[in-house]
């Protein structure tokens, strides 16, 4: 799939991270509606994403955005595992793209620029099943193990392996 006119996947650099806060509030958003509160959604802080991106700039991982015609609509963060016991040493640890912005071919080159083919893990919300769909066909497999998170309203989060 040819990814739409002027689309470019990059490095994200310090000057992106206002930009990428706010992408990363919106597409929480819209991912997590009906699956998330109302009022946990509508409390979401896009100052507290530009720091966690000002962070992640600074540091080395695979992050990655993708821009259509200068805007950022979505992004890919992966690097070394953050888990005590994780099934492969690569994690792919946040994946978000704008709604508008689905099938477009744009969520499959974030993936590619941040892992490629390479063996990685994920956690993705139980409830999720665009991006369960999305990971199955990119060679993903549910495999078993489970959590929940306390700060995202307990949210049942599943492994994917690959």
């Amino acid at each position: 799939m040819a990814l739409p006119d002027r689309t470019v996947i990059r490095r994200p650099r310090p000057e992106d991270a206002p930009k990428l806060g706010a992408v990363h509030v919106a597409s929480w958003r819209e991912t997590y509606e009906g699956i998330l509160s109302d009022a946990f959604l509508a409390g979401m802080s896009v100052n507290e994403r530009v720091g966690m991106w000002q962070d992640v700039i600074g540091r080395p991982n695979r992050s990655f955005l993708a821009e259509v015609d200068g805007r950022i609509v979505g992004f890919a963060l992966a690097g070394e595992s953050r888990e005590d016991e994780a099934p492969r040493e690569t994690q792919l640890h946040a994946m978000y793209l704008l709604s508008d912005y689905y099938g477009t071919g744009i969520g499959v080159a974030l993936l590619d620029a941040a892992i490629s083919d390479a063996p990685a893990f994920l956690w993705v919300a139980a409830d999720n099943h665009r991006a369960l769909s999305f990971y199955r066909k990119h060679g993903f497999v549910v495999d078993g193990i489970t959590k929940t998170e306390p700060a995202w309203e307990d949210l049942r989060a599943l492994r994917m392996t690959r």
